[in-house]
């Protein structure tokens, strides 16, 4: 083989193996329409979902009686998890503000499993205090449950987390997953 040929082979493999940094790194982008290995394929079905806002309903127990709160939410038509993620997120908000649950508390992180029949609730900061009540931790999972019931989704439990493991609570074991059917 002559240098000729072995420099121009060489050139012409380094400029592919350039081309194919500069593809991985997004510094050169391709627009074909249908690429297989570009981002844009992957993601193609999650630019269709449809995201606005809905009046959803938040219940809670205060003063002996039941209380029913509407409120605005954004509303994920495909995503259950962040339906689910912006629900609690009001329904902490609400809690927050009647003095029933401690501050401070956020939810972390919701997961549902594939059959969208449970999902998974992670919270930062644990919901109760040591000084409460079991029935009041009682009332304000009950709440949580009917929250979810009332606003018509599709999930049948929940299991609690506190940053990602099963809640910890001297009164009432998270181990099971907690059914959204009526308790009271």
């Amino acid at each position: 083989m002559s240098i000729k040929r072995l420099l121009l082979l060489s050139s012409i493999l380094i400029i592919i193996g350039f081309l194919f940094l500069m593809l991985q790194r997004n510094w050169l982008i391709i627009h074909v329409a249908y690429f297989p290995f570009s981002p844009s394929a992957a993601t193609s079905s999650k630019n269709t979902a449809v995201s606005y806002q809905k009046q959803i309903g938040i219940d809670y127990y205060k003063n002996n009686a039941w209380v029913h709160e509407e409120c605005t939410a954004m509303w994920h038509e495909n995503d259950l998890a962040q339906t689910l993620k912006q629900i609690i997120k009001q329904w902490l908000n609400v809690l927050q503000d009647a003095h029933l649950l401690r501050p401070h508390v956020a939810v972390a992180t919701v997961a549902v499993a594939s059959t969208n029949s449970e999902a998974y609730i992670s919270f930062d900061n644990t919901l109760f205090s040591k000084e409460m009540s079991i029935r009041r931790k009682w009332l304000i999972i009950e709440s949580l449950c009917k929250t979810i019931r009332g606003n018509e989704l599709t999930l049948q439990s929940l299991t609690l987390l506190h940053h990602d493991r099963i809640m910890d609570d001297d009164h009432l074991d998270f181990s099971h997953p907690l059914s959204l059917e009526s308790r009271l």
